[in-house]
Order: structure tokens, then C-alpha cells, then sequence
């Protein structure tokens, strides 16, 4: 895949997540590796669901950020499942409201 259509395909995950209420607002983000190595992630302040693939973030593998953008608060943890696992080549970490309400009530799945 190249960066065009990968920055195109996060934009339209984003806005599945955004559409089936998986992220509210400006939660979560996506990443994904490209061929040359470098890293497309989603950017900080931005709702998932109104993203355009100009937003999105490119980073070299150790951070430094490639053109303009502010990536996700998270990308330390994105850059490091990267570095750390080859067969990784994307993310994607939604706060669905509806689970993070259950974990808040520190009950069993039982």
C-alpha cells in the first residue's frame, strides 16, 4: 500500500470507529508502517471522524516527525510495538465508551 492510500484508509477507519461509537471525539488513534519504514499515525486534537488524509502524521522510527503535525499523545507506544515486532504493521485503539464504562466498574466479566 502506498502513503496516499494508506493515509486514505485511516481516515476511513477513523471514521467507522467515529460512526459506530467506538471513539467519541478526538479519542483513540490508528497508525500503520509504511514500506519505506516510516510510520503514518493519526494526529493529537483532531476527531477520528472528521480526519483528512492531509492530517495524518508521518514519523521516522525513532519519533522525529516528518513534515508538519502534532502525532497522538500515544505514538511512544505505537513506535515501540513497531520497533520491537517486524510482523506489526498496523494499530488501532479505540476507547469504546461502553467498555470503558465497565472497566471503570472494577467488576468481573463473570
Amino acid at each position: 500500500m502506498d502513503e496516499t492510500q494508506a493515509r486514505q484508509e485511516i481516515c476511513k477507519v477513523g471514521k467507522l470507529l467515529y460512526d459506530k461509537g467506538m471513539i467519541a471525539g478526538m479519542e483513540g488513534n490508528i497508525s500503520c508502517r509504511l514500506l519505506e519504514n516510516s510510520i503514518l499515525i493519526t494526529p493529537a486534537g483532531v476527531c477520528k471522524g472528521e480526519l483528512r488524509p492531509e492530517e495524518i502524521v508521518q514519523l521516522e522510527p525513532n519519533g522525529s516527525v516528518v513534515g508538519d503535525g502534532k502525532p497522538s499523545s500515544e505514538y511512544q507506544l505505537h513506535l515501540s510495538a513497531y520497533r520491537n515486532r517486524s510482523s506489526f504493521n498496523a494499530a488501532v485503539h479505540a476507547h469504546a465508551p461502553h467498555l470503558s464504562a465497565f472497566a471503570v466498574r472494577s467488576q468481573s466479566m463473570q
